[in-house]
């Protein structure tokens, strides 16, 4: 008998080199197959809002006026008989009032808004806190009181 023969083969041979071990390999993702019962159809998705025509005082433009200019807010609505007023109209307004809200930049960037989008107003009204719009409308019945006779 030989003298590898008689080895067992717990035993290792001192003239190979050992092999470094190996990583085993990843797992291959099984792929889903496709199965006879007919799929559930998702649910469409929302394509967007058909825009929604709104009053002049549901516009951006509108309700400030509403609150902090109500006299000219008044005249405007008188005139309009369409309900939509023209921009030039509360432009040639603004300039004759001497109301110190036609001069503010929140005037000035809802009237670019209200010229650009008319009554389907990009954005929606103006919300304050709890207190500002209490107060603007407690201004509001005031002026109204002491002018509309």
């Amino acid at each position: 008998m030989t003298q590898s023969a008689s080895r067992s083969k717990s035993q290792k041979n001192p003239n190979m080199e050992e092999k470094p071990k190996k990583w085993p390999k990843p797992r291959k993702k099984q792929k889903n197959l496709p199965s006879n019962r007919p799929r559930e159809k998702r649910p469409s998705k929302n394509k967007g809002r058909v825009p929604r025509r709104k009053a002049f005082e549901e516009v951006r433009l509108g309700h400030l006026m509403k609150y902090r200019a109500p006299l000219e807010y008044a005249l405007i609505m008188e005139s309009a008989t369409a309900g939509a007023p023209n921009v030039d109209l509360i432009e040639s307004i603004s300039y004759a009032s001497i109301n110190p809200f036609f001069r503010t930049i929140l005037f000035r960037r809802a009237l670019i808004d209200y010229r650009i989008n008319g009554l389907y107003g990009a954005k929606g009204k103006h919300r304050s806190d709890k207190a500002n719009t209490k107060v603007e409308q407690n201004t509001y019945l005031r002026i109204l009181k002491e002018n509309v006779p």
